[in-house]
C-alpha cells in the first residue's frame, strides 16, 4: 500500500511539474537549440521509419503538448496522443485546431502504465522525449506497450542514456551543491552506477517546484527489458552525443554558447548511427517491431 501510495504522489508531481511547464514548453524547445535539436532528431527519425509506422492507429505516449503527434499526423497517420498531464493536453489540442488536424489526432489524459486502449489497438507506439525515465520501474510501460500494439507491430522510444557524457557535468554540480549546502544529495548522485537514477527539473520550473527523480537505462538494460517483453530491438538512434559534453549554463545562456551547440549538432547528424558514439549520447531512440 505504502509503494502504491508513493507511486501515486509521484504521478501528481510529474503531473504538476508538466502543468507548469505547459505555456512555455514549445517556447523553450523552439528557441532552445538544445531542446530544438532534440526536435529535428525525432522529425528526422519518424521520416527514416516512415515504412514501418501506419496501421488503424499509431499511439504517442507522452505526447505533451503534441509536437510529434501533429509532425506524424501530417504524413497522414490517424494518431492518439496521451499525457499524465491535462494541461499539456489542452495545449495539444489548441495546436490540432490551429493547424486544420484535429481530425487526425485524438489527445487523452492517461497514465504510460494504464493505458486506455484494447489489446493490439495500435500498428505502432512511438514515446519521444522523457516520459519512460519517469517510470522508475519500467516493465510496466513496456508491457503495456507490448499489450497495445498488433502482432508485429512497430515501436519507436526515447530512453535517457545512463552512461552519457553529460555525467561529468552532474558529478561536478553535485560536488558544489554539496560544498555550498544546496539541494543535491551527493550520497544520491554516488549511487546512481547502481540505480541510474538522478534528480532533475526543466530550468523554467526550477524554482516553483522541486526536482523529481528520473530513472536512466544503458543500452543493454533498455534492450534486455524491451526483449523481456516481446519488443525486439533492431536499429539504434543516439541524440547529443558532442553536444552532451558542453556545460549546461553555456548551452542554455549564452549566444556563442548557442552557436557552438549548432555547429556540433552537425556533427551529431553524422555520428548518430555510430555504435562507439551512441554509447555517450545523452539519449538513446530504440526501434524495432513488436515479437509476432
Amino acid at each position: 500500500m505504502r509503494k502504491a501510495a508513493q507511486s501515486e504522489a509521484y504521478k501528481r508531481r510529474t503531473a504538476q511539474l508538466y502543468d507548469t511547464w505547459a505555456d512555455l514548453y514549445d517556447e523553450d524547445n523552439e528557441k532552445n537549440p538544445y531542446y530544438a535539436h532534440f526536435n529535428r532528431s525525432y522529425e528526422r527519425i519518424i521520416v527514416a521509419h516512415r515504412g514501418r509506422l501506419g496501421g488503424p492507429a499509431v499511439v504517442d505516449i507522452g505526447c505533451g503538448t503534441g509536437a510529434q503527434s501533429l509532425f506524424l499526423a501530417r504524413f497522414g497517420y490517424y494518431v492518439v496522443g496521451v499525457d499524465i498531464s491535462s494541461r499539456s493536453i489542452r495545449k495539444a489540442w489548441e495546436k490540432a485546431r490551429g493547424m486544420g488536424l484535429e481530425t487526425r489526432v485524438d489527445f487523452v489524459v492517461a497514465d504510460a502504465c494504464h493505458l486506455p486502449f484494447r489489446d493490439g489497438a495500435a500498428s505502432s507506439v512511438v514515446s519521444f522525449g522523457l516520459t519512460l525515465n519517469h517510470i522508475i520501474d519500467q516493465r510496466k510501460p513496456m508491457l503495456e506497450i507490448s499489450r497495445t500494439l498488433t502482432s508485429k507491430g512497430y515501436f519507436i522510444l526515447e530512453f535517457e542514456n545512463k552512461w552519457s557524457a553529460r555525467l561529468v557535468y552532474l558529478l561536478i554540480e553535485a560536488i558544489f551543491d554539496t560544498l555550498l549546502h544546496r539541494s543535491t544529495d551527493l550520497r544520491q548522485l554516488l549511487s546512481y552506477p547502481s540505480t541510474g537514477v538522478y534528480l532533475w527539473s526543466p530550468t523554467r520550473v526550477l524554482n516553483r517546484l522541486a526536482p523529481i527523480p528520473l530513472r536512466t537505462l544503458s543500452l543493454g538494460e533498455a534492450k534486455a527489458l524491451m526483449n523481456t517483453c516481446k519488443l525486439k530491438p533492431n536499429g539504434v538512434f543516439g541524440i547529443h552525443i558532442l553536444t552532451a559534453l558542453m556545460p549546461s549554463l553555456e548551452r542554455q545562456s549564452t549566444k556563442v554558447g548557442n552557436r557552438i551547440l549548432e555547429s556540433l549538432a552537425r556533427f551529431d547528424d553524422y555520428l548518430t548511427n555510430h555504435k562507439v558514439f551512441q554509447r555517450i549520447a545523452h539519449s538513446l531512440v530504440v526501434a524495432g517491431p513488436k515479437e509476432g
